[in-house]
């Protein structure tokens, strides 16, 4: 049996994902832009403004933010006015889904930064959180 090698997406450092992220795994949530979302809700920042200016590494900003728990993006949701006609969206992520590493953000400590690999579709593992159930 041969060694399965990641293929990263070609925006991030050679260094990134960096060595402490772990492979990918457990239910996550993430704001998409709409209920019908697809591959453009999974662009990491440095795709969607390849010249923006961000206060992270390029590693993290290469990245897509994901939360642990659905309290802390609701959390994001009820801080950031831009955040709120955005849809949660839920999947689980096995380890062929990628690397991700905790990074808590100032709304949340649930907060992971995650790197998707090139063969990767994701969209095809989350669904769109009817919160009239949670």
């Amino acid at each position: 049996m041969g060694i399965f090698i990641m293929q990263w997406r070609d925006h991030l450092p050679d260094d990134c994902p960096p060595d402490d992220a772990l492979p990918a795994h457990g239910l996550v949530y993430r704001l998409a832009n709409k209920a019908n979302f697809d591959s453009k809700d999974f662009l990491s920042r440095r795709e969607e403004k390849p010249d923006g200016e961000w206060d992270v590494t390029e590693c993290i900003a290469g990245g897509v933010s994901i939360y642990t728990e659905l309290n802390g993006i609701k959390r994001l949701q009820e801080i950031s006015p831009a955040m709120r006609r955005k849809k949660i969206i839920k999947g689980t992520l096995e380890s062929k889904h990628g690397k991700m590493k905790n990074t808590p953000s100032t709304t949340h400590p649930s907060h992971f930064t995650w790197w998707i690999p090139i063969d990767s579709q994701p969209w095809k593992v989350f669904q769109l959180v009817n919160l009239s159930d949670t």
